[in-house]
């Protein structure tokens, strides 16, 4: 039953006005920049923007020790040839920091709640922020960007509240405002910490040289750091409410007619209520003597205790206002009432072997739900090819010419990744949401990663304009510019589909498990790539094409193809949230 809109609701009003073609011109620049369409139900902006407010904290963290850590380095006191292994080294402990946390944090979001999680991730990343500035050594600059990481929950978490405060007409929505936060964070970051690292050798008539920022010469970059993330502490603080339990799983079976469903609904007779005998149970009782009225119902249901009862039961129900609980799991001998408590109940000891305690494991369960699986395989996948794709067009743009790179400096490199970038951390906020409605997650992702696959194979080309100065950055902008869009708009749309393919109470948990191998991939990939280019521009080349530097490119895109490939193999029905409610029949 769908039940009516208030009178005051402002959709309706927007409507109304619309067909008497009386809408003001704020009403018309308003659904002109919208991001939703006009029946769909509005974003609750207030919580979308304190989040995103928390999560472009902790992107900052990430990325605010770029710019100057290949010369953290040298003040360590290594050799100049050997900065490049030891920032590595460095850069990838942030990763491997969220390889053994990002579970634990979804896992304790769906239990604890998006807030409380919220604000200890914060919390924590603002206290180790600080202490990295303190590092005066690799081995506690590595530990600090270990905790880092572990601390930095805040992705998947993110995900999951914008997961909860969403439906399936605005869910693209609001998954595609993460690129605006997580983009502002790539480029704010370190934007200012390369300005602010080592002030007593950049401004040296504000700083000492013998002063804390001397002796310090990251601290100042660390403390900026750090409040980029107390800030958004206090934010969430006072105006970030709990979003766990507005959504919750109830199936509602009214006025159901049984032909209907055996002829149009094959995939519910299993929800059908059966006997002792397996007769269906209409309005009756067991004894077929007691009348029952038209909001009462008793009904036969199979006790849902599992390894708790020695023998089977039946349970009866007593189902009001059309509510039905079912289970069959168990057949049954007698009756006793829905209202038993299972911690009542005496659990019977049996043997259990070690595979009995995996499949009880909250992981098994997850990973075992249809669609689960190859969603987290697929997001995984991608994050893997992104990221490598990105780290080896740095290393190859900064690659002399005679080697078949670009020969860019850091200056241009750092201009190509930010004038492709800004503009897409708006495009994406309206872009996206269109495609999706019109097309669906699924396809939206298929299209996107068609780009995908033809820039990555053919990036390499781009060095035949290098004569050609105003062309190469034309087509090089604008190439990296769809490129990053692309990328985007596959990880807002794997991003639904893994949401979507689990209850509202376990999503955490889900976005958890996701972020944890795409850590792990995302470890992997610079490491790979960086190491197939350089035996591609020094043996390879040596054997000629495809072995020279188009290797690399060339295997990215393959990947990006087989994630193609698996995204075709997921089912459609992810394109929408979980069903909550089965509709009235007749």
């Amino acid at each position: 039953m769908i039940e009516e809109k208030r009178e005051g609701d402002p959709s309706r009003k927007m409507v109304e006005e619309k067909k008497d073609g009386r809408l003001t011109c704020w009403q018309r620049g308003k659904n002109f920049f919208a991001v939703t369409k006009p029946d769909a139900t509005p974003l609750e902006w207030s919580i979308v923007m304190v989040t995103l407010i928390g999560l472009f904290g902790g992107c900052y963290t990430i990325t605010f020790i770029f710019p100057f850590l290949p010369e953290m380095i040298l003040f360590f006191g290594y050799k100049e040839e050997d900065k490049g292994y030891y920032a590595g080294l460095v850069a990838s402990c942030i990763f491997l920091g969220r390889i053994f946390s990002s579970y634990f944090w979804g896992w304790l979001s769906d239990r604890k709640g998006r807030r409380p999680v919220t604000l200890l991730c914060l919390l924590m990343m603002a206290l180790v922020n600080i202490a990295y500035g303190f590092s005066t050594d690799l081995t506690s600059a590595m530990i600090l960007r270990l905790i880092a990481g572990a601390t930095n929950g805040l992705v998947g978490v993110t995900k999951s509240i914008l997961c909860d405060i969403s439906d399936n007409t605005n869910q693209a929505a609001g998954m595609s405002t993460i690129a605006l936060s997580w983009g502002s964070g790539l480029v704010v970051g370190p934007l200012i910490s390369g300005y602010v690292a080592s002030p007593a050798k950049k401004y040296p008539d504000h700083f000492s040289q013998d002063g804390l920022f001397g002796r310090y010469p990251y601290l100042l970059a660390s403390i900026i750091a750090s409040l980029m993330c107390f800030l958004p502490l206090l934010v969430t603080f006072f105006l970030l409410p709990e979003t766990l339990h507005r959504k919750r799983q109830i199936v509602v079976v009214t006025d159901v007619n049984m032909s209907d469903i055996e002829e149009n609904h094959e995939e519910l007779i299993e929800m059908v209520p059966k006997g002792p005998h397996g007769e269906n149970i209409e309005e009756t009782t067991e004894k077929g003597s007691e009348s029952v009225t038209s909001d009462v119902k008793t009904m036969y249901v199979k006790s849902a205790i599992k390894n708790k009862l020695d023998t089977p039961e039946t349970l009866q129900c007593t189902c009001e206002s059309g509510v039905v609980g079912v289970d069959q799991k168990h057949s049954c001998e007698k009756d006793v009432q829905l209202s038993i408590k299972t911690e009542d109940v005496p659990k019977v000891k049996r043997k259990r072997g070690c595979w009995d305690y995996v499949k009880d494991m909250d992981i098994y369960k997850m990973m075992t739900i249809p669609g689960v699986g190859i969603t987290v395989g697929l997001y995984s996948l991608l994050s893997f090819c992104v990221i490598g794709a990105d780290e080896v067009f740095s290393v190859w743009a900064s690659t002399d010419i005679h080697l078949h790179g670009l020969g860019f400096g850091t200056e241009q490199i750092g201009i190509s990744l930010g004038l492709s970038t800004l503009p897409l951390l708006f495009l994406q906020v309206y872009i996206f949401p269109a495609a999706e409605s019109r097309f669906g997650s699924k396809k939206t992702f298929q299209y996107a990663c068609l780009w995908l696959i033809f820039s990555a194979t053919t990036m390499a080309a781009l060095r035949i304009l290098l004569h050609h100065h105003t062309a190469l950055w034309v087509c090089l902008l604008l190439c990296m510019g769809v490129n990053k869009f692309c990328s985007l708009t596959c990880f807002s749309a794997v991003s639904i589909l893994m949401n979507n393919s689990v209850p509202p109470d376990k999503v955490g948990g889900l976005n958890g498990i996701a972020m944890t191998f795409a850590a792990l991939c995302r470890g992997l990939a610079p490491t790979v790539g960086g190491s197939l280019f350089a035996w591609s521009i020094t043996s390879g080349v040596k054997i000629g094409f495809p072995f020279d530097v188009n290797l690399i490119f060339i295997i990215f895109g393959s990947v990006f193809l087989a994630s193609n490939v698996l995204c075709s193999m997921i089912s459609t029905r992810l394109n929408h949230q979980p069903t909550t409610q089965l509709a009235r029949t007749h």
